[in-house]
Parts: C-alpha cells; sequence; structure tokens
C-alpha cells in the first residue's frame, strides 16, 4: 500500500467561481469605412471613382450577373442566423454593428472550412463557416464578425475572403 494519501476534492458550481468581468466595448461612431481599408486600396477605389459611371456600371453587373444567384445558393444551403437559431453569434452580430456604427447584414452558416466571407452589392450579406466556428474561440470569432461587417461597409461588395487556412 502507498503512503500517498487520496484528498477529495470539493466541486464548486461555475455560478460561484470568480469569472473575469468582460470589458466594456468603446462605440466607434462615425468611424468611415476607409479608416480599415489598406492605403492603396484606398488610392485604388478613389482612382476608379473618378472615372465617370464606373460604380454604377459595376453595381448593375454585380446585380444582375452573380449576385442574385450568390444570394439564393447562400440563403438555401446555410443557416440564417438570428434571435431564435444560434443566438450567441446573432448577439456577437448586433454588438459588433452598435460598436462600429454599421447597419446589420444578415449572418448565415454554412458546411466548410476556417473561412468567413461577404457577399452581394445591394444585399450584402455574412458567412461564416463551419470549420471557423469549431476552431475559434468566441471572441476570436467576433473579431472575425466585426472585421467583415466593417470591410462590408466599403463601397463595392465583391466577395472578400478571410481565409485562414
Amino acid at each position: 500500500m502507498s503512503d500517498t494519501a487520496v484528498v477529495p476534492t470539493k466541486e464548486v458550481p461555475l455560478n460561484e467561481t470568480a469569472l473575469i468581468p468582460k470589458p466594456a466595448r468603446v462605440p466607434l461612431k462615425g468611424l468611415p469605412p476607409t479608416a480599415f481599408q489598406h492605403p492603396l486600396d484606398r488610392q485604388a477605389t478613389e482612382n476608379l471613382k473618378k472615372i465617370k459611371g464606373f460604380d454604377w456600371l459595376v453595381g448593375k453587373f454585380i446585380e444582375y450577373g452573380f449576385e442574385r444567384i450568390d444570394y439564393i445558393t447562400h440563403i438555401g444551403s446555410g443557416i440564417r442566423i438570428g434571435p431564435r437559431q444560434m443566438a450567441m453569434h446573432y448577439a456577437m452580430l448586433r454588438e459588433c454593428c452598435d460598436v462600429l456604427d454599421v447597419a446589420e447584414p444578415e449572418l448565415y452558416v454554412m458546411e466548410g472550412g476556417v473561412n468567413a466571407y461577404t457577399s452581394g452589392h445591394n444585399h450584402p450579406f455574412i458567412i461564416l463557416e463551419t470549420g471557423l466556428l469549431e476552431l475559434m474561440e468566441d471572441d476570436e470569432v467576433m473579431a472575425v464578425i466585426a472585421l467583415i461587417a466593417r470591410t462590408e461597409e466599403t463601397s463595392v461588395r465583391v466577395q472578400r475572403s478571410s481565409t485562414l487556412e
């Protein structure tokens, strides 16, 4: 027999443990979308805006080209996140939009790798793939949602990918 004694441990309920309080988030009201653009992207965007009618032409091409098909594909094969479905992620989206002072886009989850992106010109939406949700902690997922919610505010919204693989 061993000389060491087994000391029983007492389990402490989760509601009695000391949790680290979440820091208060500072609203970024009035922050322009260009603040998140790389200087070369900002310069290219400004040069394209100088071409008369270019924004309108590209917007119509996207709208009548792949935007409708892309949207139907995503709403048909993804899960729309809302207050009754994946409510925690919906709360993350709402908090991000409140802090960043942007309109709330639709948010979908689709089967896939470690990826998140936005699509749509007239009807922007965000897609989170399942690999990203499985791999990342909640704060990391919220950072991805915030990044993509903010970048979807920039001029022409073409499918921007934030692949993390």
